[in-house]
């Protein structure tokens, strides 16, 4: 969530600190990391996190009969299990690009949990990321020798004020059809916090600074104008007063005129970032580069 707050409002953000983070858990072809995570449902409430979480700390510090006690009040088994199959869908690596904020990444040489592989994988994605590997076998606390703090305390008094960001993240939608009222999508878009400006090939295009809320608007849409077609894409625009630049304009153009009448489609970027939300998602045609939105 804060990669995508990040690469979405830059200008409210000084900088990011990541630790023991990734931007999906496996990479092409693993499990390892989902297997770890697969055993927590069956294991929660005894102690499971004392290994996983706290591994540097002495049994005579933090006790498993302790870890136990909280996983128990702080959750269930059954809840455990629904947020395992969030996380497995989590795949951001689309949104890396788009972060222009300063950023530390922090990871454990033997994190037992998230392998630090998985962290390097997020500051390469990252332009300008640095990444500092801490040692120790723990998930969360700092380590003994004072390496992550050191390059926390570093990270933070370097941070200085950013040259004004004119490019951010957005979703865009765009519209093809017959019929429709434009001052209806024009009122939509405004329901949903979403801006109509002008691409440059001047089509008239709507550019919301959250996902969801473009989703919603176009459901809405479609609920107005059952004839309408219409795409949805993730990515890096430029902002003016009346107008937007930028790849993923053309994408969304491209991405409409995809779609059927009554159809809203969204490109695999959005669809990642999307993962777990409400909505359902399906591929067109059995491919993983264009997705019709169901409700």
């Amino acid at each position: 969530m804060c990669l995508l707050f990040a690469a979405t409002h830059p200008e409210r953000v000084l900088g990011l600190i990541l630790q023991g983070s990734f931007a999906r858990l496996d990479a092409e072809g693993e499990t390892t990391v989902t297997e770890r995570f697969e055993v927590f449902p069956s294991a929660w409430g005894k102690g499971l996190s004392k290994d996983l979480f706290f591994g540097d700390i002495p049994e005579a510090v933090l006790s498993r009969a302790a870890c136990a006690h909280v996983e128990r009040l702080s959750s269930t088994p059954g809840n455990v299990a629904r947020q395992l199959e969030l996380l497995k869908a989590i795949d951001v690596r689309a949104v890396l690009p788009a972060i222009r904020v300063p950023t530390l990444v922090l990871h454990h040489e033997d994190d037992p949990l998230i392998p630090v592989d998985r962290g390097r994988e997020l500051a390469q994605g990252i332009p300008g990321a640095r990444l500092v590997v801490c040692p120790g076998r723990s998930h969360t606390q700092l380590d003994e020798q004072g390496v992550m703090a050191a390059a926390i305390t570093e990270f933070l008094a370097r941070l200085a004020e950013r040259e004004t960001v004119d490019e951010q993240l957005a979703t865009v939608l765009a519209c093809r059809g017959r019929g429709f009222n434009p001052q209806m999508l024009r009122a939509n878009a405004d329901r949903f916090r979403g801006r109509a400006l002008a691409a440059p090939d001047g089509e008239t295009v709507y550019v919301f600074d959250g996902p969801t809320r473009a989703v919603d608007c176009a459901l809405v849409n479609r609920a107005e104008a059952a004839e309408l077609a219409q795409g949805l894409v993730l990515g890096i625009v430029g902002l003016g007063a009346e107008s937007v630049t930028g790849s993923a304009t053309r994408q969304a153009t491209a991405t409409a005129a995809a779609a059927a009448p009554g159809q809203v489609l969204m490109g695999r970027a959005l669809h990642d970032v999307l993962a777990g939300a409400r909505f359902r998602l399906e591929a067109v045609n059995g491919r993983d580069e264009l997705y019709r939105v169901e409700v």
